[in-house]
């Protein structure tokens, strides 16, 4: 521990001494000592536009959610200065971190702060923090005093709080104002890079309470006309010569490109969120990555070293929101500003959805009056400081606002979804007010009145605003670099009207998209449902509409051999990184052979943690390129590099032809599946009245979704034909039983499903095969959906089944294997199965390339369900519906529990597995 430097000493005793002798003094300009500054608004430069209110001596902010800063115009930026203040804490806006502090500002984004902080778990202690500066890019900062880090302090009891600099320290010291106790105080020592001048100011963040009291002790003060100290404030830019930036370019064929400062065209090929910190988890108490780095690098400039060499190898050009340290050598960059999302965290005024500070949770009020000022504010402070820089290529306005109109559910169709959060809004509420003079101009008097053409032009009036204030305020600070659109999440969480607005101001369009690749036809697909698209066909359509270049600014997939849970977070997961990998090629092959891409950016640098980030259900998954111990994956390197390294090939190249499938036949499947064990059993098959039951346990039915009188209806086929004389199949019967079940239809007439039942020999399971579909009634039969269905045969034991927990049916061989399984992982196999009281397992399971989904649930009822969709059919009486390729699933019936399943299931995938992928 240092002394405490000559000028600080003098400063505390001076301003103790002064104190204590009552009225304190307020010297001239130009002289040093310590002065009052006045709790008046026109003393403090609002720097935040939401600000507070100055009355009787004291400064409260107005409005709860949202943060405000002030700062001195009276006292300018020194080295050698000290600003104290008292503060009274009275709550807390909201359950989540919360501040108030006394800050020496620099400059925007640069600035020391001393204060009081609550976390949302109502933990309180004191800080001093530097934001902007040289430990933004370093893990430490040197303390030369450290007194009271245990300290705590109590809502309604006054704080003295002092902030100093000295030109080789910054030092903070908590009192309490009623006993003089020393709480806290806290010294580090500075060196270039860091903030080491500045201006009194002070700030709130949903910690409310209010500042009195503020004086400012000043070494040497420099005079200077207000004139010229105005010429410093932060919202005025002085010129910069000009210089080239980054830009865009279309040829002649229709493909974009960007350009460098040098004229250099290029495709974006960026890597996100490269942080030598990485992800902290909650439930470690540290960030995995972050240890990895401290332990295996001697400096944060040897991992940088390292990082940039490893991407720059792997053919990567571009870095999207990287660590500081990684700046400007050698790789264009880009940051989120956050301007919409921040708006709309600050309570009902500001927003039209509100934001809890995660993705696609918010929307701005961007009729709010102050919106403007806002985004200008929001600009300056990002932008202002590198808007000559050449190495920035751009900014994105927002990431994954709610265009859609609700909070991350995707329930609103996205032509209506902000009309209707307008709507929703009270009648004084400035969205609310601007959807009626709206509708008035249309000629409407509610709400209620308006079609989908009226709610899309709203939709677009909000887009129009938006897009408009948002780049305006950008350009104002900074007309020098390109502004990226606003990462909307996903192709179809915009209406098309938002993406024309976005072209129409912004100079790329930039979307988040985690597509899933089907790795049995080869291509990128939007999802596996029965109305899928291939991703180029809905990015051409969106490119389009926007005419700029689009931007993939997220997209990645992950596998569970990773030792990563992978239960938590966007994407497709696979089973392998070998799965993993094509899957990437695939991808990266069809954007790179877009002529409407300009680029994309890989998510992400570094794997999650496999415990969470913070919480019980927060992302833990693969995403990386290096994994926790900074280890790359080799495959998936390899598969970009391939693409990356090689420019001008990939760039020209056709995208992946689309394989075609053939899924495998019931009977070819039985055959690969027989058992050659002696002494094995076939699995019984019996039916008693109206059902077919399988292994004395399951009852297994056909299922029709149907649509009659405008509602949807499930109606079995449950009707058996007599089997032999006792109701049994004779084990001794080929392979290839035919049932044909009947059922009755909504409308009152019947329905008849024809089955082929195969017995692989020796094995706990059958192959069912639907054949025919047939209407036996006198109505038409309107339907979109088959079902297998399983259920346990003895209604009385339903009451204690439940789905299989660890339906791992195709686990990789490590352990560690999630239940339940992943969100979107790509099984060459679909399964799930019943664990009835006795631990027998109902399951099912078929090949993916039949297009049977397989869903076992248990909610109000019991859900044991193999659904084959088409697009919906009516069939007129006596017409037969003829699947093709017929669909089949492998039902099993077998005791021994979760574990014997597993053994199944993995016993089929190495009997059945197509040796492509092994």
């Amino acid at each position: 521990m240092s002394p405490l430097p000559l000028f600080l000493a003098a400063v505390f005793v001076a301003s103790a001494a002064l104190a204590d002798a009552g009225e304190p003094s307020s010297l001239p300009g130009g002289a040093s000592g310590r002065r009052v500054l006045p709790m008046e608004r026109s003393a403090w430069e609002k720097y935040h536009p939401l600000g507070g209110e100055f009355g009787n001596g004291r400064y409260a902010t107005p409005h709860e959610l949202a943060p405000a800063f002030e700062i001195s115009r009276l006292v300018p930026p020194s080295p050698v200065i000290a600003v104290e203040a008292s503060f009274t804490p009275e709550r807390k806006a909201a359950k989540s971190n919360g501040t108030a502090a006394i800050a020496l500002f620099e400059s925007p984004g640069r600035y020391w702060n001393l204060g009081l902080l609550e976390t949302k778990l109502e933990q309180r202690s004191f800080v001093l923090v530097e934001q902007g500066g040289a430990s933004q890019t370093h893990s430490t900062l040197t303390r030369e005093i450290d007194e009271g880090e245990d300290a705590t302090w109590e809502w309604g009891r006054t704080y003295r709080l002092r902030l100093a600099l000295d030109g080789s320290g910054a030092q903070g010291e908590v009192r309490d104002a009623e006993t003089g106790e020393i709480l806290f105080r806290r010294r580090y020592a500075l060196a270039p890079g860091h903030v080491l001048s500045g201006r009194p100011a002070f700030k709130f963040n949903r910690i409310l309470g209010e500042f009195a009291d503020v004086t400012a002790i000043v070494a040497d003060e420099p005079s200077a006309p207000a004139a010229e100290r105005e010429k410093d404030s932060p919202a005025i830019n002085p010129p910069i010569p000009p210089r080239a930036f980054y830009t865009t370019t279309r040829d002649d064929d229709g493909y974009w490109w960007f350009v460098d400062p040098e004229g250099g065209r290029f495709f974006l090929s960026g890597i996100g969120v490269v942080t030598h910190a990485g992800h902290f988890s909650s439930a470690l108490g540290y960030a995995p990555y972050g240890r990895t780095v401290a332990s295996k690098y001697p400096t944060l400039e040897d991992w940088a070293t390292n990082t940039l060499a490893r991407i720059r190898s792997w053919g990567f050009n571009f870095l999207s929101s990287p660590s500081s340290n990684l700046l400007r050598r050698g790789f264009p960059h880009a940051h989120v500003i956050a301007m919409g999302q921040n708006f709309s965290c600050y309570g009902d005024e500001f927003d039209l959805l509100p934001c809890d500070g995660g993705p696609c949770s918010g929307f701005p009020n961007v009729f709010h009056p102050l919106f403007p000022e806002y985004c200008r504010f929001r600009a300056r402070a990002f932008c202002s400081h590198d808007r000559d820089d050449p190495w920035t290529l751009g900014w994105y306005i927002d990431n994954e606002l709610s265009w859609w109109g609700d909070r991350r559910k995707f329930r609103t169709p996205p032509a209506r979804g902000l009309f209707d959060a307008a709507a929703r809004k009270a009648p004084d509420h400035p969205a609310r007010k601007a959807l009626d003079a709206f509708l008035a101009e249309h000629g409407l008097s509610s709400p209620e009145e308006a079609d989908e053409e009226t709610t899309r032009a709203f939709v677009r009036l909000v887009a129009r605003k938006y897009f408009e204030t948002t780049t305006s305020a950008i350009r104002e600070t900074d007309p020098n670099h390109l502004i990226l659109g606003c990462r909307f999440a996903g192709f179809g969480s915009a209406d098309p009207v938002v993406w024309e607005e976005c072209g129409r101001f912004c100079d790329a369009v930039s979307v988040n998209s985690y597509p899933m690749v089907d790795l049995d036809r080869g291509i990128a697909v939007s999802g596996f449902a029965k109305h899928d698209r291939p991703i180029a066909d809905i990015l051409r359509e969106r490119a389009g509409l926007a005419g700029k270049p689009v931007i993939l600014t997220e997209w990645g997939f992950s596998a569970l051999d990773s030792g990563l849970p992978c239960t938590h977070g966007a994407g497709q997961r696979f089973f392998t990184q070998r799965e993993r990998a094509e899957a990437t090629s695939i991808f990266a092959r069809t954007m790179w052979s877009m002529p409407e891409v300009g680029g994309y950016v890989y998510f992400m640098w570094c794997d999650e943690p496999a415990v969470g980030k913070n919480g019980p259900r927060s992302e833990n998954t693969n995403y990386g390129l290096v994994n926790a111990d900074d280890e790359p994956y080799a495959e998936q390197v390899a598969a970009l590099s391939a693409v990356q390294l090689h420019p001008e090939d990939s760039r020209h190249a056709p995208p992946p032809a689309e394989r075609e499938v053939v899924p495998p036949s019931a009977e070819e499947m039985a055959q690969r599946l027989a058992s050659p064990a002696e002494g094995a059993s076939s699995l019984a098959i019996s039916t008693e009245g109206d059902r077919v039951i399988l292994g004395g346990k399951g009852a297994f039915a056909i299922m029709l979704r149907e649509y009659s009188k405008g509602s949807v209806w499930w109606s079995s086929a449950r009707e058996v034909p007599p089997v032999g004389g006792n109701g049994i199949f004779p084990s001794s019967v080929p392979s290839g039983d035919i049932l044909e079940l009947r059922g009755q239809t909504a409308s009152g007439g019947t329905f008849a499903a024809t089955v082929r039942l195969h017995r692989p020999a020796g094995r706990p399971f059958v192959l069912a095969e639907l054949l025919f579909i047939r209407n036996c009634g006198d109505s038409p039969l309107p339907f979109d959906a088959a079902y297998f269905r399983f259920l346990p045969a003895d209604k009385a034991e339903r009451e204690g089944t439940h789905p299989a927990r660890g339906d791992d049916a195709f686990a990789p061989p490590a352990e560690g294997q999630p239940t339940p399984i992943p969100p979107m992982l790509w099984r060459p196999w679909q399964s799930g199965a019943w664990v009835l009281p006795d631990d027998t397992i109902l399951g099912m399971l078929t090949p993916r390339t039949t297009g049977v989904n397989i869903r076992f649930r248990k909610d109000d009822t019991l859900h044991g369900d193999a659904e084959r969709a088409v697009k919906l059919l009516t069939l007129a009486p006596g017409e037969a519906w003829t699947p093709s390729p017929a669909p089949f699933v492998l039902v099993a019936a077998i005791s021994g529990g979760e574990e014997a399943w597993r053994a199944l299931c993995a016993d089929i995938r190495a009997a059945a597995a197509d040796p492509s992928h092994l």
